[in-house]
């Protein structure tokens, strides 16, 4: 967070508030880093939304949302009833003051900026493969050397993958036969991948080439723009709709980061309670994956980066907040531009991709396990001490998923 911008936001809001009677009861106000100017997140008080009636919680915080909007003639963006109950609107200085002044808000936070977790790579089209790219081969087997073989037990059938990304090429050859619903929170374009990251990660969770899961379901969940580039209230409005409109057994992919941000925690939290797997990148910034949402919420499953060589890639994310490694160097899959394109690229939410498949294969298994269970039943299966260069504190254990 920098320190300077929270310092310089709150006592502006404070002046603003000062030429209102309410101030007293003013709400906290929580600053980011990267903000987008004059758009903000409202988080309602648990007993705020009772005042609507007796209505559905959904209907409850649309009511009042409108109710505020109005009465304080702000925009309203996106509304919010299961991840968190509130809203985010569009709101000058002096509207955000009378926000804050409501007694029935909890807190404001600025919206900020979000973004694909790292990748990029030289797209090609699909032409004679090897029998199995290295990362398949890598997972089914606890040691080097690669033996060229990806063996499976199961395919992730009858399980719903979420991938809340840039969206996904509905049409390429790798799964085009099992794209299902999906959503978008960007004006434009539908669901369709105009990016790349998130066809990229579909076909490595469920590709017919490259996937884990090869008869896995999936779900285009687009909150990312064709540059990569997104906001906090976008990408809780994808997580709201997959936790309204989830199938069981159910698995998500957040495909994005940002510097921590305790409201994306929280809407990770609840799509925790609401039986959902929540799979995360622990970033590709070198850094401490504790400072980085959503990675560091303590109910995703939170994947950092390996290479072909057993060690820790050098752009990953490391320390405590990470559960496990996976393959995230030079990493083949689905491409947008054409129904057969690929790209190899590097990131740590290529690896993220390889955890997603595999809590499709358990729940294929399992479909009634909670989410504690499928992240255990991952990290006690998980191939522990053969990894190089792991950072201190980090967990040296890489995905394994034959016995899943």
């Amino acid at each position: 967070m920098n320190v300077r911008h929270t310092l310089a936001r709150t006592a502006m809001v404070t002046c603003a508030l000062a030429a209102f009677p309410l101030s007293a009861m003013s709400a906290d106000f929580r600053a980011v880093d990267h903000p987008v100017q004059g758009s903000y997140i409202v988080v309602l008080k648990s007993e705020a939304a009772s005042l609507a009636g007796e209505k559905s919680s959904a209907a409850r915080v649309a009511d009042v949302g409108r109710q505020m909007t109005t009465q304080y003639r702000v925009t309203l963006t996106h509304s919010y009833d299961h991840v968190l109950r509130g809203f985010a609107v569009r709101a000058d200085d002096a509207a955000l003051a009378r926000l804050l002044a409501d007694p029935r808000v909890d807190y404001v936070q600025e919206d900020g900026r979000v973004s694909a977790v790292g990748g990029s790579g030289q797209v090609s089209i699909k032409a004679n493969q090897s029998p199995v790219t290295w990362p398949l081969d890598r997972i089914d087997q606890t040691l080097l050397p690669l033996n060229n073989n990806y063996i499976y037990n199961k395919a992730g059938a009858g399980v719903h993958a979420y991938i809340v990304d840039s969206g996904i090429l509905a049409t390429h050859n790798e799964f085009a036969t099992r794209i299902s619903n999906g959503y978008t929170a960007i004006a434009a374009g539908g669901t369709n991948d105009c990016y790349g990251h998130g066809t990229h990660a579909a076909g490595s969770i469920g590709g017919a080439t490259y996937g884990v899961a090869k008869s896995v379901a999936l779900h285009p969940v687009r909150v990312l723009d064709c540059t990569g580039a997104g906001t906090i209230a976008n990408v809780l409005s994808g997580m709201n709709w997959v936790t309204a409109n989830r199938l069981a057994p159910a698995v998500a992919y957040l495909g994005f980061s940002s510097p921590a941000n305790t409201t994306v925690d929280t809407a990770v939290a609840q799509m925790t309670n609401a039986g959902i797997v929540v799979v995360a990148s622990a970033g590709s910034n070198n850094a401490d994956a504790c400072n980085y949402s959503p990675g560091r919420a303590p109910s995703a499953i939170t994947v950092s980066a390996s290479t072909s060589a057993d060690a820790a890639a050098a752009f990953a994310n490391y320390g405590s907040c990470v559960d496990l490694y996976a393959p995230g160097q030079s990493i083949t899959s689905s491409w947008i531009g054409s129904n057969v394109a690929i790209s190899t690229i590097s990131g740590v939410a290529k690896a993220a991709a390889f955890v997603v498949g595999a809590a499709a294969l358990y729940q294929q298994g399992n479909p009634t396990a909670s989410p504690a269970t499928v992240t255990s039943a991952i990290l006690t299966t998980t191939t522990a001490g053969v990894l190089t260069g792991v950072p201190p504190l980090t967990p040296n254990r890489l995905l394994y998923t034959l016995s899943l």
